[in-house]
């Protein structure tokens, strides 16, 4: 491991993504599972997240509740990361 990672103690994902402008990924999360989206560069819109569903270069939103989200690419592409965590406790 090197000496800047960083240790994450629970069951977690990093999925990243370029998208050329227009187009669009849709993540799964699994059963128990929601996370965050985070716009690295450009620009994207996330249908289905409320009125936080826009974001640009920087911005992010939690995802709780939903089985899946959608990142469509802005007018200039975007460069998105989607952190998958589970939600609550896991069963004993």
């Amino acid at each position: 491991m090197s000496s800047g990672a960083a240790t994450v103690h629970q069951d977690a994902a990093v999925y990243a993504t370029l998208l050329e402008p227009g187009t669009e990924v849709t993540h799964r999360f699994p059963t128990g599972f929601g996370g965050y989206a985070f716009v690295v560069r450009g620009s994207a819109r996330l249908p289905g997240t409320g009125e936080s569903g826009d974001l640009d270069e920087g911005g992010a939103v939690k995802v709780v509740g939903e089985g899946e989200i959608m990142i469509q690419a802005g007018e200039h592409g975007a460069e998105a990361l989607v952190v998958q965590t589970r939600v609550g406790h896991p069963e004993p």
